[in-house]
Order: structure tokens, then sequence, then C-alpha cells
């Protein structure tokens, strides 16, 4: 079951089976490295692996509108959340500071309700060392 936890895991909302994580394997990679130039022009390479630092862009999946007004609530916060994938991967993760959730009536209704279906176009999580 995939959702998206307190790092108390006191409070969690249930996110969907059909995640997709279209960025999974793109533009991230897990070292940091950095060359330099000595005087007599040889390079010196350091590296050494990242623990945290990976986004994680979850889109497209609807969520009922009581599940999107906690995760903006939990969005404002500087809090750390445990989430679980389908698969069963677990990260521990913060909220990404640049548009965190994006998400819209799948129907638009003048009245929205806890049975309003929301599209969410992404969820930005970042994932942190733990």
């Amino acid at each position: 079951m995939a959702q998206l936890e307190t790092h108390d895991r006191a409070q969690a909302v249930t996110l969907p089976d059909n995640l997709h994580w279209p960025g999974e394997f793109a533009g991230w990679r897990p070292l940091a490295q950095k060359t330099l130039t000595a005087l007599d022009g040889t390079p010196i390479t350091q590296a050494s692996p990242l623990s945290a630092g990976r986004p994680i862009e979850l889109v497209d999946f609807w969520l009922k509108r009581p599940a999107i007004e906690t995760l903006y609530a939990w969005a404002a916060s500087a809090a750390q959340y445990y989430l679980t994938l389908p698969d069963g991967r677990e990260f521990l993760v913060i909220f990404d500071d640049a548009a965190p959730l994006d998400a819209a009536p799948v129907y638009e209704t003048a009245a929205p309700s806890a049975a309003t279906d929301y599209l969410v176009n992404h969820l930005k999580l970042v994932s942190q060392p733990g």
C-alpha cells in the first residue's frame, strides 16, 4: 500500500497503487563529484556518495479532497515524512520548496465536498538522510 506518513507515523495519507514516478532514473545521480586542476595541469577528482537529496516527483493520480487538504497542510511545514511506494520501498522525505503540490478537481464544482475527486498533477518530495 502506498502512503505518506508523518515522522511519528501517527497520521497517514493513503496514495493510490498506480503512482507514477517518471523521473526515477533521470536527472539525479547518487554521487557528488568535483574535478579541479593542479598547478601542473593534472586533474584531481574528488567523489562522494550522496545519502539524500533525490527528487521524487509523483504525477497523475487521483485523491479525495480531505487528502489534498492534509497534503497542503503538511507541505507548509518543514517536517519529515515517510513515503512508502507501492513496491514497498520507503523513503524519508520532505516536501520540495518549489510548488510541492499541484492538484485540481477532476470535475469543476461550485461547492467541492469531501467526496470530490482531485487530479494530482504532481507531488514533489526530496529524500532525506535516515
